[in-house]
């Protein structure tokens, strides 16, 4: 079933011969209602410029879930330095964006993961989102003075 199907269902417990049912004191306002959401969110990180000058980059992501879908819980961002392995860096944030401090000379990947409002979990990228390369001596912090 697609996300947005509803599923109706009403019932009534009776214990100890309590009376008739319709003297039963559980609620007879209508239905429960459960709302189907099915389909995992999707997210990514914004672009970034190629390279900087600072040590400092505001990195944004957005996401979606389905049209009918529960709506985005929380995102985990991901970063990569020159190539390596993906670390978390953002770990569960309902943030859209941070500012990531590198170290000149590196280059930065980033992708985003969501987390819709009932669990569902985007999987993880295969390739990022985007990346920048901080201009500078590796392993030196870079101020704009020095560029």
């Amino acid at each position: 079933m697609p996300s947005g199907t509803q599923i109706a269902n009403q019932a009534f417990v009776e214990f100890d011969f309590a009376g008739d049912i319709d003297q039963h004191p559980a609620p007879k306002a209508g239905p429960w209602i459960n709302t189907l959401d099915v389909v995992p969110p999707s997210s990514a990180v914004a672009a970034l410029p190629t390279t900087i000058a600072t040590p400092n980059a505001t990195v944004s992501w957005a996401g979606q879930d389905d049209a009918s879908g529960s709506g985005i819980a929380s995102y985990d961002v991901y970063v990569s330095t020159d190539g390596g392995a993906y670390e978390l860096w953002q770990p569960a944030t309902t943030d859209t964006q941070a500012v990531f401090t590198g170290q000149g000379g590196h280059a930065y990947a980033f992708y985003s993961v969501a987390t819709d409002n009932v669990g569902h979990r985007e999987a993880d990228h295969q390739t990022s989102d985007a990346s920048i390369y901080i201009i500078g001596e590796p392993g030196i912090a870079v101020t704009p003075t020095e560029v």
